[in-house]
């Protein structure tokens, strides 16, 4: 019986990739598991508002900071890494893997080409996590080795978080200078695969598991422009961030909340008070409206309370 269960004939390169997944595997389920709780237990009861957009824009702040202790700690071996790592890559629960899922079952007013943009951006999100979180793991287990071909690329990744926060004050600032650092981030994954191969075959798995997520991002981006057309009323956004806007659709009050208008208003199961939110696209101001269902009296006292 000695010596015969699955793993006891692996060498110890081979002992630290087992290690290495174990530990990835435990690390997505938490990161996945922290969005569908914030979601369901949080979101969906409580709703989207001001407050928490900007409690989304604080994670998106400090990310590059949480990201680069990450980065420390992982190269050094040390296990900290991990609990750091899932806060920061799933931006404290904050949902964005899944809504881009969710949106275009619930968004009546969502269109082909839409609903293509948000699945590529839902998977691509789940291949730079997971990727991100693989080569984390495969560090922190000592299965990679942190020399510079690793390290490199992922500074580039780290400046990209640098200027998130532009696109709330200056949209073609963010994207010219999230194209530059895109490019500059490919070549020097491209210009580094060899290396890379050498190192570990984990390492050069990552790397390119996170270049197909940023062609994802990119295929995206230019699906969302050809859905532009004009006007488009739904019940999103309280700013241009696609994530925000996304949040926003979260039901507000009731989980038996259901659409049933064709002006894409939504209303609640049970007399209760639903909260409508209309936006038009291209910098046009949001409207915000109140409609109260129920008896009479239900009516009265909702009118009083606004």
């Amino acid at each position: 019986m000695t010596g015969t269960d699955p793993v006891s004939n692996l060498d110890d390169d081979g002992f630290r990739v087992y290690l290495g997944f174990i530990i990835w595997i435990t690390v997505l389920m938490a990161g996945l598991g922290s969005e569908l709780l914030v979601f369901i237990l949080y979101l969906q009861k409580t709703g989207w508002s001001k407050e928490k957009e900007a409690m989304w824009k604080v994670a998106q702040f400090v990310f590059p900071l949480l990201a680069a202790t990450t980065l420390g700690l992982a190269a050094e071996e040390d296990y900290w890494a991990l609990p750091i790592l899932v806060a920061c890559l799933w931006k404290f629960g904050f949902p964005e893997t899944i809504l881009y899922m969710y949106t275009p079952l619930v968004d009546p007013n969502s269109t082909t080409v839409g609903n293509i943009s948000d699945i590529l951006n839902s998977t691509g999100t789940v291949a730079h996590h997971g990727a991100a979180s693989f080569l984390i793991c495969m560090l922190v287990t000592g299965v990679v080795f942190p020399d510079q071909h690793v390290i490199s690329p992922i500074l580039i990744l780290l400046m990209q978080h640098w200027f998130v926060l532009t696109r709330y004050v200056n949209s073609t600032l963010y994207i010219v200078s999230e194209l530059i650092l895109e490019a500059l981030f490919e070549w020097i994954v491209l210009s580094n695969f060899q290396y890379l191969v050498a190192n570990h075959w984990t390492a050069s798995l990552a790397a390119g598991v996170m270049l197909v997520a940023h062609w994802e991002y990119l295929a995206a981006a230019g699906f969302s422009m050809l859905k532009s057309d004009g006007v488009r009323s739904s019940a999103i956004a309280l700013s241009t961030d696609r994530i925000a806007n996304r949040l926003s659709m979260v039901n507000l009050a009731d989980e038996e909340a259901i659409p049933f208008r064709t002006d894409f208003r939504y209303s609640t199961i049970g007399g209760t008070t639903t909260t409508v939110v209309n936006q038009e696209y291209e910098g046009k101001p949001t409207n915000l409206e109140e409609e109260v269902s129920g008896s009479e009296e239900e009516q009265q006292v909702a009118q009083k309370s606004m």
